[in-house]
């Protein structure tokens, strides 16, 4: 059997149930005087946002750790370090040539007698045909050197059990710390070694490992090692209700806002004989950019103008969260009639010459549209759109198509 392949776990210390505000430095919680979630098996008020101001633990959880129902969140405040040893070897080897075989079983454990601290259980087990007579165990903080069983200090921490077909032995964990020098308080990253010795009713003697004590013909006294390595696992927990859901994000109306128009310094009212508000562009040669100006006073985007050889193009360009219900252009390549419905109205959007047709009121979207060339390259144009607002209180919808209800 490969020694290595054994796990074994020790606690180093046993876990108490101890009040979070006596730990708040090594959880980081500050304890509270309003009463919040329990922790754990003690009642002990903790803060309300325990759980949800903390990480969840970077290492595991204990198997014996409270669980928590299913809508609440659990939160780790109480650890302990576990140790995991792998041992060389855990082959029994009984005469020079291992006439007969058997193993021993390690495991870090609660001692038998004492609940409150851990032990090393080794079991010699079992020699088939035979019984064991007498042991011997020795454990050091270095190789051992010897190999005289009646020198070996930790025997009296084993006995012979089930019938003298086995050798029990529960060694404290104090008791192995002590072998080190200079003293250490922890096995996290240390090496043990270890001789165990027995004799059995046929005469052989038995030793457990590979590696030889003393480098002699006639002596095949052996010892293993173990290497000991540490986690840090969660052992008690609280558990604390989820935090409350956002609140959900408000519902977004699209309102119908009103009429604007691309302001200029010509007014349509009363230059072209209309009782109305807004501005026209008259005989204008080059590009340009002007202001989309709603219920006269509110600037809510731009227009821009490109003239070139090939005609004019514009782009309508709601600034957010202003958007386009419908745009309507009206572009000529001579000046723009005045009021004579029905044949000319420049007083009704509705009848420009260019119609977006219903847009999506998409707040900020632009709305793009072209016009041919003029023979002089002059141009005379009003440019209106009709105008929603995106926002959170409940308003009388956009409706398509109403080009304008006020011309």
């Amino acid at each position: 059997m490969d020694y290595s392949s054994v796990l074994i776990f020790l606690s180093l210390s046993a876990t108490l149930l101890i009040p979070i505000q006596a730990v708040p430095a090594r959880n980081g919680l500050v304890p509270k005087s309003t009463p919040g979630p329990t922790c754990g098996g003690n009642l002990t008020p903790i803060p309300s946002d325990c759980c949800t101001s903390k990480p969840p633990p970077p290492y595991p959880w204990s198997t014996n750790v409270e669980t928590c129902p299913s809508n609440q969140h659990q939160c780790c405040t109480e650890t302990k370090e576990v140790v995991t040893a792998a041992a060389s070897n855990t082959d029994l080897k009984c005469g020079k040539d291992a006439v007969r075989t058997s193993t021993i079983t390690v495991t870090f454990e609660t001692c038998k007698n004492n609940q409150a601290e851990q032990c090393l259980h080794i079991v010699y087990n079992n020699v088939q045909g035979t019984t064991y007579n007498e042991f011997h165990l020795q454990i050091d903080d270095v190789p051992i050197t010897s190999s005289i069983p009646g020198q070996m200090t930790f025997s009296t921490y084993c006995s012979l059990t089930t019938g003298n077909t086995a050798i029990d032995c529960w060694v404290p964990q104090p008791a192995i710390l002590a072998t080190f020098s200079p003293p250490v308080s922890s096995l996290c990253g240390k090496t043990i070694y270890v001789a165990a010795h027995s004799t059995i009713s046929d005469g052989n003697t038995c030793w457990v490992g590979v590696t030889p004590i003393e480098q002699k013909s006639n002596n095949w006294a052996k010892y293993f090692s173990i290497n000991f390595s540490c986690i840090t696992e969660c052992t008690h927990a609280c558990c604390c209700p989820p935090p409350p859901p956002p609140p959900p994000p408000p519902t977004d109306y699209v309102c119908d806002v009103g009429t604007a128009f691309a302001k200029s310094n010509y007014n349509l009212n009363p230059d072209l004989g209309c009782k109305r508000w807004g501005w026209y562009f008259p005989e204008f040669t080059s590009s340009f950019t002007a202001d989309l100006v709603l219920g006269q006073t509110t600037t809510v985007g731009t227009i821009s103008v490109t003239v070139t050889s090939a005609g004019v193009t514009w782009s309508f360009n709601p600034t957010s969260p202003y958007g386009l219900i419908e745009a309507h252009v009206d572009l000529l390549c001579g000046p723009i009639p005045p009021k004579n419905p029905p044949k000319d109205n420049p007083c009704a959007p509705g009848q420009y010459t260019y119609n977006s047709g219903c847009l999506n009121y998409q707040a900020g979207k632009p709305w793009l549209g072209t016009a041919p060339a003029c023979a002089d390259g002059k141009y005379w144009a009003i440019f209106h759109a009709k105008i929603s607002k995106t926002g959170s209180t409940s308003c009388s919808a956009p409706v398509c198509p109403d080009p304008d209800p006020d011309a």
